[in-house]
């Protein structure tokens, strides 16, 4: 928890980096405590509990990243209703996008439940089909010119 409050300072003196240190502090200080994965009582999970944790843990971490990137509270909260509403903007959550979003997810969940045929099981072949639909993803919404660099007042 310290660590990531110490990190959170770390990236600037505003309350929504030392939130987001605090945040993900707190996330990864339930976990521990929790044992997930660690433990004969919290083995990790596997199957279609797999492919939920993951999803899980990617918005756990998606909500901290919003903290990270305002420049207030208010612009974070406004931020995550507008996600919870979906109004995060034009073309981020556009038809194509989630039809290969859902393409992944359906061949993830096919492989942990052991549908998939044996040669898409391979972690290179799900490497590189994966690593293809994000690059397929990340040009499919490229918003226009880069934002200003997070790290320039250093």
């Amino acid at each position: 928890m310290l660590t990531m409050l110490i990190g959170g300072l770390w990236h600037g003196a505003n309350w929504t980096f030392v939130a987001w240190g605090a945040y993900h502090g707190l996330a990864l200080s339930i976990e521990r405590a929790l044992g997930i994965g660690r433990s004969r009582l919290a083995p990790a999970p596997s199957g279609l509990a797999r492919v939920g944790a993951t999803v899980l843990t990617f918005l756990i971490v998606l909500i901290g990243w919003v903290l990270f990137r305002a420049q207030t509270f208010g612009d974070a909260f406004g931020a995550l209703a507008a996600m919870g509403a979906g109004g995060a903007g034009p073309a981020l959550l556009d038809v194509p996008a989630l039809l290969l979003a859902g393409l992944v997810l359906s061949v993830e969940i096919a492989v942990e439940s052991g549908v998939a045929p044996a040669w898409r099981r391979s972690p290179f072949v799900r490497a590189g089909a994966l690593t293809a639909v994000l690059l397929a993803l990340e040009l499919g919404s490229y918003p226009g010119p880069a934002a200003e660099f997070v790290y320039f007042k250093f």
